[in-house]
């Protein structure tokens, strides 16, 4: 740690604590990996130091507890269910484990913030979707492995571009997006903040490649057109106009005309 080598120092500190198990190790394997700004394995040193050490030895840590709500709030835990067990996880190009059997989730830690999930498995068409991992917070995701004999490839673009994309009421990231499903229908979706969300249906064959854009900058429905609105409002007017002429309409025995005559004088 002295000559900023905190990758050999965490080792050397692995190391020491297998034979010694040495309390005051884990809280120097914390400082290494957090210097190599791994925060998920941090923060399980810090908790195991917290844990395991006397209150002599903590004492000499006072700001332990809040270190480790600083590191809780640098990492996220991502949960993976999947139809097919087995496959391989990875997040950020790196392995993070195997899809469980029995359909039994996957639950990893992850350093938070934007990351790339990918799930494939041998004999089936790769998963792939864009991920916002929150700091302190959990992300779920339910993959469907699609075999290759039987998906088609779907490529999602929005005008303009970066708007978030929904296939089957899944958000699988900005707009443009590349993604695996079985063969036939599907809803897409795309939103963007300050334009109106566009859905329309795309069906695929198998082996197919389908390319689509939803353009958003397309005319708004009539109801959000600013002279529908003008257009109501001057409607409602003239009925209010007319309902408060028949309500204040005098009765035909208060009446100002004389006998006999059509016209008031």
């Amino acid at each position: 740690m002295a000559a900023f080598r905190p990758g050999e120092a965490a080792e050397a500190y692995r190391q020491a604590y297998e034979l010694t198990h040495d309390p005051a190790l884990l809280y120097n394997m914390g400082r290494a990996l957090e210097a190599l700004e791994d925060y998920p394995a941090a923060l399980v040193r810090y908790e195991d130091f917290a844990r395991l050490a006397t209150a002599d030895l903590r004492a000499k840590v006072p700001k332990l507890d809040e270190t480790i709500e600083a590191l809780r709030a640098r990492v996220s835990r991502l949960t993976v269910v999947c139809n097919v067990p087995g496959a391989r996880v990875l997040v950020r190009e790196k392995s993070v484990g195997q899809t469980a059997e029995h359909g039994e989730p996957l639950v990893v830690t992850l350093v938070a913030g934007k990351a790339a999930l990918e799930v494939d498995a041998d004999g089936y068409t790769p998963f792939q979707r864009s991920l916002a991992l929150p700091g302190g917070g959990d992300v779920a995701v339910d993959v469907q492995l699609v075999p290759k004999a039987l998906a088609g490839l779907l490529v999602v673009a929005s005008e303009p571009t970066g708007g978030v994309v929904f296939v089957d009421g899944h958000e699988l990231g900005n707009a443009p997006v590349e993604t695996s499903v079985g063969a036939g229908n599907h809803q897409v979706a795309v939103r963007l903040q300050g334009f109106v969300d566009k859905t329309t249906t795309v069906v695929v064959g198998v082996g197919e490649r389908r390319a689509v854009t939803l353009d958003l900058r397309e005319s708004p429905p009539i109801t959000k057109q600013w002279w529908f609105w003008t257009g109501i409002g001057v409607i409602v007017a003239t009925g209010v106009g007319v309902t408060v002429a028949a309500l204040t309409e005098r009765s035909p025995g208060s009446g100002s005309l004389l006998p006999g005559r059509t016209s008031a004088p």
